[in-house]
C-alpha cells in the first residue's frame, strides 16, 4: 500500500510540475481574466487598467501569448466603452486602435479565432456609436466579422450577444429594435449553457445578455418582465453597477408613474 501510495504521490507531482513548466504565466492569466470580470460588474477603468498592464507585463515575455493578446484586446475595448459614457472622444479612439490590433493578431490562432472576430465586432460596433455617418460601411464590416466568428465556432454564444446588441440599436426601418433583437439574444443565452474548454478561455457575456434582454424586454413595454431580468440578475451579481444604480431604478420609477397614472 505504501508502495502506491508513494508511485501516485510522485505521479502527481510529476504531472504538476508539467504545467507549470508548460504554461508558467497560468496564475498571471487567471488573474487578468478576474479582472477584466470584476471591471466589467464596477465598470472600473483602474481595473481594466491592470488587467491591461499584466497583459503587457506577459507580452513583454512572450509577444504572441492568445490569452494576454486577447485579454488586451478586452479591457481595451471596455476601456472605450467607458470613455464614450464620460464623453471622452479621443480617450476612446486610443484604446479603438489598441483593441483592434490585439484582436486582429489573433485570426489565425485557431482556438481564438471566433472570438477574436466577435471582439472585432463589437469594437466596430462601438466605432459606429461614435459615428454615424459611416454606417453602412461599418455594419458590413460587423456583419462579415460575425460572419467568420460563427463559421469559426457556431456555439460560441458571444456571436448572438454582439448581434443582438448591434440589431437593438438598429433602427426598425432598418429591420432592427428591440423585437428583432431579443430572439437573437434569448439564443445567445441558452448558448451559455456550454462551457469553455479551459479556464483561461473567455467568458464573458452570460449577465450582459441578461441584461440586454431585460433593455428589449422593457422597449417592448413589458415592464414587469423587465423588473423580474433585472431583479434576477442582481441575485447572481448583487454588486453590478448598471443594474444596481442604473436601470433597475429608473424601471422602478417607470413603473411607479405608470401605476400612479392608471
Amino acid at each position: 500500500m505504501k508502495t502506491i501510495f508513494n508511485i501516485t504521490f510522485v505521479l502527481l507531482l510529476t504531472f504538476l510540475s508539467c504545467i507549470a513548466k508548460d504554461n508558467p504565466k497560468s496564475g498571471t492569466l487567471v488573474k487578468i481574466k478576474q479582472l477584466t470580470e470584476e471591471g466589467y460588474f464596477e465598470w472600473s477603468h483602474e481595473i481594466f487598467m491592470k488587467a491591461s498592464a499584466l497583459c503587457q507585463r506577459v507580452l513583454s515575455m512572450d509577444e504572441n501569448d492568445p490569452y494576454a493578446n486577447y485579454y488586451l484586446s478586452y479591457s481595451s475595448y471596455r476601456l472605450m466603452n467607458i470613455a464614450m459614457t464620460e464623453g471622452k472622444k479621443e480617450e476612446m479612439q486610443k484604446y479603438a486602435g489598441l483593441a483592434k490590433g490585439h484582436a486582429a493578431a489573433l485570426y489565425e490562432v485557431d482556438k481564438f479565432k471566433s472570438e477574436a472576430h466577435t471582439l472585432m465586432a463589437a469594437i466596430i460596433m462601438m466605432e459606429l456609436a461614435l459615428d454615424h455617418s459611416q454606417g453602412m460601411v461599418l455594419s458590413q464590416k460587423i456583419h462579415g466579422h460575425l460572419g467568420k466568428a460563427e463559421a469559426a465556432d457556431k456555439s460560441n454564444p458571444r456571436v448572438n450577444l454582439v448581434r443582438g446588441v448591434m440589431m437593438f440599436n438598429t433602427p426598425e426601418q432598418f429591420g432592427g429594435g428591440a423585437n428583432s433583437s431579443i430572439g437573437i439574444l434569448k439564443t445567445a443565452d441558452a448558448q451559455f449553457s456550454k462551457q469553455p474548454d479551459s479556464e483561461l478561455m473567455p467568458t464573458w457575456g452570460k449577465v450582459e445578455t441578461k441584461t440586454w434582454i431585460g433593455l428589449a424586454q422593457q422597449k417592448l413595454s413589458k415592464f414587469e418582465e423587465a423588473k423580474e431580468t433585472f431583479e434576477s440578475i442582481l441575485e447572481i451579481k448583487p454588486d453590478y453597477d448598471w443594474i444596481k444604480h442604473d436601470l433597475l431604478p429608473a424601471l422602478e420609477k417607470k413603473i411607479s408613474q405608470i401605476n400612479n397614472q392608471g
